[in-house]
C-alpha cells in the first residue's frame, strides 16, 4: 500500500480493493470495484482552448523554469497545473488562496496524486484567537509535505496576522526558496499570481534599494550556507525573475501604483486583467455568484433580499457595477445605493450611488443594513460605524465582502476588535456587551 499499489481481498464473488491516497492521509475501502483514481487530466478537458494552446506549444517549452503560482483552488486552475505540466515545467510551487469555505475532496486527492518531486501545494488555515475577530492564520495540513517548512510555521505563528499580512509572509518564504533552487539549477523562475500579494512588494523593496538579508528576514527565509546576504536585492532577482503576472485588476492596480511611486517597475508584469472577458464576462458571473453566495446565507437565516437596504462599495468597478445592477432588481421593498470615488461627487441626475459616504441624505444611510464591498481597499470608518449604531434604524447590519481578503472591512473589524478588549466598552457614552 504505501508503494501505491491497491490490495484486493477476494471472498468468492465477493471483492474489496483498499489503497492509499493524499501522500499516505487518506485510506480508501472500495467495496466491489476499484475506486475510480485521480485525474488532473480531467480538469484540463474542460478548457479546450488551453488545450489548444498547450498542444500547439514546443515540447518542453518550460523545462528551464521553475514556477510559482498563487492562485484559487479551482478546476480550472487545476487544470492550469495539468497544461504546465504537459509543457515539461521542472518544478511548480502553489500556494492557494484560501480564506474560508471547504476544497472539494476530489480536488485534494487529483493534486496530490501529481509526483511530489515537481509539484507542491500549500495554503493557510484560518484559526480561531480568543482576543481576536479576525483570527489567525497557520499553514494548512491538508496539502504537501510540511519538509523544510518549520521556519514559515513558526513565523505565523507569531505574527497572528490578518490574511493579507499572513498570504504576503507566506508567499515571499515560499518565493525564495524557489528562487534559491532555480539559481542552484541554473533555471529561471516565473511569478503568476492572482491578487497582487508579492509582485508588487518585490517590486517595491528593490526601488528601496533593500539588501537581501534584509528581505529574507522579512520573510523568515534562513539564506543557505555561505550566501552573501549585503548585496542588493534588485541585483540578485534580476538573475533568477525575469517577468511576474498578474490576473486581477486589484493586483494590476496595486503595480500601477508602485510604477507611478517608484518610477517604474523592476521586473516587467504580464497581464490579463484588462482583457474585455475578465472585465465585462467574468465580473458579470463573480458578480452573480457572490450576490447567490450571500443570499443563500440569508436564506438559511430564514431571512431574504427582498427588504434589505443596501450599500455597494465600489459600484463602479468592473464587479461592483454588475453586483449594483442584479441588487437593484432583488431589493424589491429595499433599496439599493453605490458608493464609489468615480460616481458624481452628490450623485445627481437621480444617480443612486455617490463618491463619498457623508453624501448620503439621512433618511437613506440611516436606514443601511446590508454593506457589500467589492472594492479592495477600506473605506468606511469608525465615525460612520459609530454613527450608524447610535442613529440608524435597522436591528441587524450584515456586512459581505467580495474579495478574499475582506479589507473592505479592515476598519470595522479593527474597532470591533479594540471593543472586544476592552474591559468596559462604550459607543458613544453608551455601555455595550461584546460577543463573538
Amino acid at each position: 500500500l504505501a508503494a501505491g499499489n491497491t490490495l484486493e481481498m477476494v471472498d468468492g464473488r465477493d471483492r474489496i480493493y483498499m489503497d492509499l491516497s493524499r501522500k499516505g492521509a487518506m485510506f480508501h475501502i472500495s467495496i466491489g470495484e476499484p475506486r475510480q483514481q485521480p485525474d488532473m487530466g480531467a480538469h484540463l478537458r474542460r478548457m479546450p482552448h488551453l488545450m489548444e494552446t498547450q498542444a500547439a506549444a514546443a515540447p518542453d517549452i518550460l523545462e528551464n523554469y521553475r514556477i510559482f503560482l498563487v492562485h484559487h483552488s479551482t478546476s480550472e486552475i487545476l487544470g492550469f497545473v495539468r497544461a504546465l505540466d504537459a509543457s515539461g515545467c521542472w518544478f511548480l510551487t502553489t500556494l492557494f488562496i484560501r480564506y474560508q469555505g471547504v476544497v472539494p475532496d476530489f480536488h485534494l486527492e487529483d493534486m496530490l496524486s501529481m509526483p511530489e518531486e515537481r509539484f507542491r501545494f500549500h495554503a493557510l488555515q484560518r484559526i480561531e484567537l480568543r482576543e481576536s475577530v479576525d483570527g489567525a492564520y497557520i499553514l494548512s495540513r491538508q496539502y504537501s509535505y510540511m519538509t523544510g517548512l518549520k521556519d514559515l510555521d513558526r513565523a505565523l505563528r507569531s505574527l497572528r496576522g490578518n490574511y493579507l499580512d499572513s498570504m504576503r509572509l507566506t508567499a515571499g518564504h515560499l518565493f525564495f526558496r524557489e528562487a534559491f533552487a532555480a539559481r542552484e539549477e541554473g533555471r529561471r523562475l516565473l511569478l503568476i499570481e492572482d491578487g497582487g500579494y508579492l509582485a508588487p512588494v518585490l517590486n517595491r523593496l528593490c526601488h528601496e534599494s533593500r539588501s537581501l538579508g534584509e528581505v529574507l528576514e522579512r520573510f523568515g527565509v534562513t539564506p543557505p550556507e555561505g550566501l552573501r546576504t549585503d548585496i542588493r536585492i534588485k541585483d540578485w532577482l534580476c538573475e533568477v525573475l525575469p517577468a511576474t503576472f498578474e490576473h486581477t485588476t486589484n493586483g494590476y492596480y496595486h503595480l500601477q501604483t508602485v510604477e507611478r511611486e517608484c518610477n517604474g517597475l523592476n521586473f516587467p508584469a504580464l497581464t490579463i486583467a484588462t482583457s474585455r472577458y475578465k472585465n465585462i464576462v467574468e465580473a458579470e458571473a463573480c458578480a452573480y455568484s457572490i450576490l447567490s453566495a450571500v443570499e443563500s446565507i440569508f436564506n438559511g437565516l430564514g431571512r431574504s433580499m427582498l427588504h434589505r437596504h443596501a450599500l455597494v462599495l465600489g459600484s463602479k468597478g468592473n464587479i461592483g457595477r454588475f453586483v449594483m445592477k442584479a441588487l437593484t432588481e432583488r431589493v424589491s421593498y429595499g433599496t439599493a445605493l453605490g458608493l464609489d470615488l468615480k460616481a458624481t461627487p452628490a450623485g445627481g441626475n437621480g444617480s443612486r450611488e455617490f463618491s463619498h459616504i457623508h453624501r448620503l441624505l439621512e433618511a437613506d444611510w440611516k436606514h443601511l443594513d446590508l454593506f457589500v464591498g467589492i472594492t479592495g481597499v477600506s473605506v468606511l470608518q469608525r465615525d460612520f460605524f459609530e454613527r450608524l449604531l447610535l442613529e440608524g434604524s435597522a436591528e441587524q447590519l450584515f456586512f459581505a465582502s467580495g474579495s478574499t481578503k475582506t479589507i473592505e472591512f479592515a476598519d470595522l473589524t479593527d474597532w470591533i476588535e479594540a471593543l472586544s478588549n476592552t474591559s468596559r466598552p462604550r459607543i458613544g457614552g453608551h455601555s455595550v456587551r461584546m460577543e463573538k
